[in-house]
């Protein structure tokens, strides 16, 4: 297996052999290859940690679902592709066709949240929301902090499956349509309790 595990030494690379290789904690693959992926600044994590919470629990209370953090998902087959996202939600209703997976999640998530950054471009991240909605992703938030003036200015940038866009202001609404019917924030109440 160790023939496998260095980045550009082998193309074609199923997402099965990757899973298995210590690489998958911080690439993914694309097109077979392994490529490296970045982590987010502890500013940003806190971001996206909050937006979690609060996501997570409307989804418990009206049991729609199930909400994830870092998983890969199958986005393409031969050759392979695993994308991972920052928060994923996956419905009851694409569960009771896939079920669990014990290794990464064999098909595209039903909504995901990126976080994009002066260290993780917004072009690089819409680069991988795009093929979340091609592989069948119904949703996607790119929640854009950016810094101006020493302050925190954030926006929520929404995509959807019909190629329709929306930008979401900091004291606007974000609401989550049709994917969490009846979810709505106030993109201000992410950068409220701050201790930095």
């Amino acid at each position: 297996m160790s023939a496998v595990l260095e980045i550009g030494q082998r193309k074609n690379l199923t997402a099965n052999e990757f899973f298995y290789s210590p690489l998958s904690q911080n690439h993914e693959l694309i097109k077979g290859e392994i490529v490296p992926t970045d982590f987010l600044g502890t500013f940003d994590g806190h971001l996206l940690a909050k937006l979690n919470l609060v996501i997570s629990e409307f989804v418990r209370q009206n049991r729609l679902g199930i909400m994830m953090v870092n998983v890969g998902f199958i986005l393409a087959s031969n050759p392979d592709t695993v994308r991972g996202a920052n928060l994923a939600f996956i419905s009851k209703a694409r569960l009771a066709d896939t079920g669990i997976t014990e290794k990464f999640y064999p098909s595209a998530p039903n909504f995901i949240a990126e976080v994009a950054s002066e260290t993780r471009p917004f072009e690089k991240v819409k680069e991988r929301a795009d093929e979340f909605l091609q592989s069948g992703t119904e949703m996607v938030w790119i929640v854009n902090h950016q810094k101006v003036e020493h302050r925190n200015n954030l926006t929520v940038n929404i995509f959807r499956a019909d190629g329709t866009t929306f930008t979401v202001e900091k004291d606007d609404e974000v609401s989550g349509e049709n994917v969490f019917e009846g979810f709505e924030l106030f993109v201000s109440k992410l950068l409220e309790n701050q201790f930095i």
